[in-house]
């Protein structure tokens, strides 16, 4: 119970954590480097 429970918050973390990671991107290629 607890190891299914945990999968998906896993993912969910990595998710966030791409996206997070896209706005950065976004923001340094908007400031030119």
């Amino acid at each position: 119970m607890l190891k299914r429970s945990s999968k998906p918050v896993l993912k969910d973390s990595m998710v966030e954590s791409i996206e997070e990671a896209r706005k950065k991107y976004r923001k340094l290629l908007e400031e030119g480097w």
